[in-house]
């Protein structure tokens, strides 16, 4: 859908809709259950005692056998692993494990990442990356923006400012921008509050699209899965992906790198 049509819908459907879906919304912060960040470091090595990749995908990748590859995980609560018990069970895990197994190589891997986060907070946590020399950077963040009703002139200034930024920090890194999943799909929002917030997101993830395409190394990035599968893919709270969910993100991410 175009984005002229896809924001004239969502205005529509905000409109006719917000007595109910901003009732909806109090309610939600009141009763929703709040999970913790995921326990464990958030700088870790993963090592493969395999000799051999298990997988020979993207063999042209300069990521070779046996080369350390440094990850950088950065974002919201996804990448903080909420609805995971570990940070190993989450995401930065799931992608470090997913990466060693098929290079047969080492993975250091750095998280940078806070439950709630914007996209305004990411770029304002950048400070604390240091000096670590990320060859992959995974980015999650849109979910609190689309919650947050952030403007698309807004987060297209800041989106581009971030990717910008992460590009002139170094050379040869590729960044991999996660879309903002379908909100409209999370068991724990009601309609019309769910539909107001997958259209929000549509349009978050439009805008993203048009950026990337402009960019070298940066990838825009669905990891397409049944969102229907409820109990498989959800943690208890019905709004964060589980450690089943993330190990998915993970395969397809490492797919695409």
């Amino acid at each position: 859908m175009h984005i002229s049509m896809l924001k004239l819908k969502y205005h529509l459907v905000a409109f006719l809709t917000s007595p109910l879906w901003i009732f909806q919304g109090i309610r939600l912060k009141k009763v929703a259950v709040r999970l913790p960040e995921a326990a464990g470091e958030r700088d870790f090595v993963e090592r493969n005692p395999a000799d051999e990749p298990q997988n020979n995908h993207n063999q042209d990748n300069v990521h070779q056998k046996n080369k350390p590859l440094n990850l950088l995980v950065l974002g919201d609560s996804v990448a903080a692993g909420v609805g995971c018990s570990t940070i190993q069970n989450g995401l930065p895990g799931a992608v470090a494990i997913e990466l060693s197994s098929r290079n047969g190589a080492q993975v250091n891997t750095k998280v940078v990442a806070t439950s709630g986060f914007k996209l305004s907070d990411v770029i304002n946590s950048l400070s604390n990356v240091g000096d670590f020399n990320a060859d992959l950077i995974v980015i999650s963040v849109g979910v609190n923006d689309a919650k947050g009703f952030t403007s698309l002139s807004k987060w297209r200034l800041q989106l581009e400012r971030l990717l910008v930024t992460l590009q002139n920090s170094g050379e040869n890194k590729q960044i991999i921008l996660l879309a903002t999943p379908d909100l409209a799909k999370f068991p724990l929002i009601q309609k019309p509050l769910s539909s107001v917030l997958g259209l929000k997101a549509q349009l978050l993830n439009l805008v993203s699209q048009f950026i990337v395409s402009d960019m070298d190394n940066v990838h825009f990035h669905r990891a397409d899965f049944d969102l229907s599968q409820v109990n498989e893919l959800f943690a208890t709270d019905g709004f964060h992906p589980n450690s089943k969910a993330c190990r998915q993100i993970a395969v397809s991410i490492a797919d695409s790198y």
